[in-house]
């Protein structure tokens, strides 16, 4: 059973020391990949404007609004919104690999892929 498991990871740093582990675990080189997921527009999640708030939360307080839950204030964040950047994928050979990978990808932050 050849099959390739991926997990996406907020962090650059997480998803490194998982590659480092996944290493260190004996998977072979060439079987681990890691990148930044790169959107077809540019980032799609980041500053909206001077208030700090995300394009998500703009999205989230205009329907929040429009549905009569009132206004939502969108917090100020010092650094942009980033979800899920970096992906990390293992080619795996059997259920055993399949396994020991995903525990490994967890334990350092990794998520499955979130369907939109």
């Amino acid at each position: 059973m050849a099959d390739t498991i991926i997990k996406v990871f907020n962090h650059f740093s997480d998803a490194e020391k998982a590659r480092d582990e996944l290493l260190a675990s004996g998977f072979a080189s060439f079987c681990v990949h890691l990148r930044a997921r790169q959107e077809e527009g540019g980032q799609t999640e980041g500053y909206l404007g001077s208030d700090g708030g995300t394009v998500t939360e703009a999205v989230e307080g205009i329907f929040q609004l429009l549905s009569g839950s009132g206004a939502r204030h969108l917090e100020h964040r010092h650094q942009p919104a980033q979800r899920g950047v970096y992906q990390l994928s293992v080619d795996v050979t059997d259920q055993l690999q399949f396994a020991r990978a995903s525990v490994i990808m967890k334990q350092f932050g990794g998520t499955d892929i979130p369907i939109l």
